[in-house]
């Protein structure tokens, strides 16, 4: 997982998204310091700290769900 400066074309920070395939990537709704991935068999919540030039990510437990996660929707207000 790569983080870019659109304008400048220059890459702020990078993370590996998962020991497994990431699949997807979304911006929650209202954050742009707020992320989620996804893909084979993993779902992550991303913190991105632009001063210290970081990605923090915290795993979602799924417990033995076991899924290969292709899209991401998060509700409008991102809450659940």
């Amino acid at each position: 997982l790569v983080v870019w400066d659109t304008e400048s074309g220059a890459a702020i920070c990078g993370s590996p998204a998962s020991s497994h395939a990431a699949l997807c990537v979304k911006w929650k709704n209202g954050s742009n310091t707020s992320l989620v991935t996804a893909g084979q068999y993993t779902l992550r919540l991303w913190e991105f700290d632009a001063p210290a030039r970081k990605l923090r990510p915290t795993d979602c437990h799924l417990g033995s769900l076991r899924r290969i996660i292709q899209s991401i929707v998060l509700d409008d207000s991102d809450s659940f």
